[in-house]
């Protein structure tokens, strides 16, 4: 008796919850005004439905197990992958990733609970999240030869940012007639959210308002739709912002008369926003006459500083570096027989020279921008040929020219600021370079909050300390008899730099206290390495475009060799014409790939051995 109560129960309880699973599955679909079912509900009812049919089916025939099928529904293939019963977030074996949003900024940034180690969302999605499966490529014809031109349109989906760039720059060209140095744009083909947005404020140095969104760079309304990404910036109601501001169209408008400058963010012109005053903020902004520049697609640098000390997966990868081994070192009054240095030796190179190309173009004009700091350097996320964009010409002069404010940023600042030496003003700019590679150079000056506090604490406090002497500051560091625990890990990353002669001489004369002996921008390139010397000898070459009709080989280039990405070459096209290309990516057994031209177009497969290097 007690088994057919208890049969009884379980069938009664079975047909109540099949009868209210169908009362739903009504109800949603029966709804006042009749609101279509979002993708979400449809996915909840379907598994719904599926669970009272199989409910239905196992009333007829009990068996064990017979309520399983209450609590697990059956799996489908139609059910998004996070709804089905065995779906399991991805976690590394040694903790999970939590999702936040940083308050400050907005952005998402993952933490790791049993690492403690912090990601931007960019760096987790380089990092950890799954790669799309590879597309088989289709069978290639026997008369094709072993290397081929990919071609690439501009309205290709996903495009990389160094495409993306190209295709955007020939959409400049087209909307532009006459110098580009005095375009006037057409303030109604903004689409911009003016007051909704009200833009974000320019700290110290910019003393400006800045907006995105589109413009519209079509000559006529009849033609394709051609939509740039742009920045606009105004300056706010003040009498130094507004002629700090006049300063920077002024130069920008003279780096805009050269054709751009290779690295530096490209300038399109002004705008007067007159015509639509009326969608603009209503206080604050002290002219309506706007700068306006392309939107570089990527994130400053300071964003890829890892706040843990390691390195930024995405910063290696567009830059194409690994983690440089670590130095063993010897005894020392700070530091212990066989102590390990984890300095980023070849990351600080690497950061160093891309930012020192522009500056060569630059202070060859006759510019210093006066301000350069990772927040000015736009780094272009898998943009291999020309990863960095210097931005912010808001503090910079011309050469023989007088500050405008006495505005800096005093932990990237040299001693002499904010005035340039007369003599050598662009040793200005050196000196800040050489501080970001130190701090590129040293996880301790990075990582956390102590990071700052100890990167503020040597560049305001101890090197004027020891009257800006680089060496003196060193020595002094790693022979201190008794540091404390957290200054020992920074004593050995001192030690470790100094084991290293070049590099460690290289830095002492960039952040030499008296301009006049800091190094060129060239000169440091030439210390760096040959690769960089024959980076910057090639900046002046444009790809796509013939040699000249006077190179020989073994004179101006010569076939074979080691190349790295960026690297300009000389490539043999099928018309038997030899131009300049770009390094896009390096592959295996001596094989690259290399863009031909400014689209984007690259020949895959390329022989290193037939490529030109172009000798310094």
């Amino acid at each position: 008796r007690i088994s057919g109560v208890a049969m009884h129960i379980a069938t009664t309880a079975l047909l109540v919850s099949t009868w209210a699973a169908t009362l739903c599955v009504t109800s949603a679909f029966s709804t006042v005004g009749q609101v279509m079912p979002t993708a979400l509900q449809k996915a909840a009812l379907s598994r719904h439905i599926r669970s009272s049919a199989c409910r239905t089916s196992s009333a007829t025939g009990l068996r064990m197990g017979f309520l399983d099928n209450i609590f697990k529904p059956k799996v489908s293939s139609e059910d998004p992958v996070w709804m089905q019963r065995d779906f399991k977030a991805n976690a590394r074996k040694d903790g999970a990733w939590e999702e936040f949003v940083d308050d400050a900024s907005g952005e998402k940034y993952y933490f790791n609970t049993a690492t403690q180690e912090t990601l931007w969302e960019a760096e987790y999605a380089a990092q950890y999240l799954p790669d799309p499966e590879p597309v088989a490529a289709a069978p290639t014809p026997a008369s094709t030869p072993k290397t081929e031109t990919v071609g690439r349109g501009l309205g290709g989906f996903a495009m990389p940012a160094f495409m993306q760039k190209a295709a955007s720059s020939m959409a400049v060209a087209s909307m532009t007639v006459g110098s580009r140095s005095n375009v006037q744009l057409d303030a109604e083909k903004f689409n911009v959210m003016w007051r909704q947005g009200s833009g974000f404020q320019l700290q110290k140095g910019g003393f400006g308002f800045v907006f995105t969104g589109t413009y519209d760079a079509r000559e006529n309304e009849s033609a394709a739709r051609k939509d740039l990404k742009i920045v606009v910036k105004l300056p706010i109601d003040d009498k130094d912002a507004i002629a700090a501001f006049n300063s920077e169209r002024v130069i920008n408008q003279q780096i805009a008369s050269y054709g751009g400058l290779k690295g530096v963010a490209d300038f399109l012109g002004t705008v007067d926003l007159t015509p639509i005053r009326q969608q603009l903020p209503t206080t604050g902004i002290g002219s309506l006459q706007g700068l306006v520049w392309m939107q570089v697609q990527g994130k400053t640098l300071d964003n890829f500083f890892d706040r843990g000390g390691g390195m930024s997966p995405v910063l290696a990868t567009t830059l194409s570096v690994k983690n440089s081994p670590p130095v063993k070192l010897g005894a020392s009054p700070s530091t212990k027989l066989g102590q390990l240095a984890y300095i980023k030796t070849d990351l600080c190179k690497r950061v160093m020279g891309e930012a020192l190309l522009p500056l060569v173009l630059l202070h060859e004009k006759g510019i210093i921008h006066r301000d350069m700091k990772p927040q000015n350097i736009m780094l272009v996320e898998n943009d291999k040929v020309s990863p960095f964009r210097v931005i912010d010409f808001g503090s910079a002069i011309t050469k023989g020219s007088r500050i405008l404010m006495d505005d800096f940023t005093e932990i990237y600042a040299p001693p002499e600021a904010p005035t340039p030496d007369g003599r050598r003003p662009d040793a200005y700019d050196i000196y800040t370079i050489g501080i970001i590679g130190l701090r590129v150079l040293m996880p301790s000056l990075v990582a956390g909050e102590m990071g700052v506090q100890t990167f503020g604490a040597v560049t305001c406090e101890e090197f004027p300390d020891k009257d800006y002497n680089f060496r003196a500051w060193a020595e002094g560091r790693t022979n201190d008899p008794s540091p404390t625990y957290a200054q020992m890990v920074i004593n050995a990353e001192i030690k470790g730099l100094m084991y290293n002669e070049p590099l460690y001489n290289l830095l002492a004369d960039m952040l030499d206290r008296n301009p006049s002996n800091r190094p060129t921008a060239k000169e440091c390139l030439a210390r760096l390495g040959e690769e960089w010397v024959a980076r910057d000898a090639a900046m002046q070459f444009n790809v796509g475009t013939l040699i000249p009709a006077d190179w020989q080989e073994g004179q101006q280039f010569g076939y074979g060799g080691t190349f790295g990405a960026g690297e300009t070459v000389v490539i043999r096209r099928s018309d038997g014409s030899l131009k300049f290309g770009v390094i896009k990516a390096l592959g295996t057994r001596g094989l690259c790939d290399v863009s031909v031209d400014t689209v984007g177009n690259f020949q895959r497969g390329v022989s290193s051995a037939t490529l030109g290097k172009i000798f310094a």
